[in-house]
């Protein structure tokens, strides 16, 4: 598994959204960059949406 995410990738930005259960992606990807474990981080900080 890589260590980014690329924002550019469509299958990329679905399958992180998909694993943490959130969207938009995209929005979180700009405000934090493409680290794959500062993303997983931000996004597991977030409030839950059901």
């Amino acid at each position: 598994m890589s260590s980014q995410t690329s924002a550019d990738e469509n299958y990329e930005v679905e399958y992180f959204a998909v694993e943490m259960g959130i969207t938009p992606v995209r929005d979180l990807m700009k405000a934090n960059g493409n680290d794959r474990a500062a993303l997983i981080e931000t996004a597991r900080a977030l409030p839950e949406r059901n």
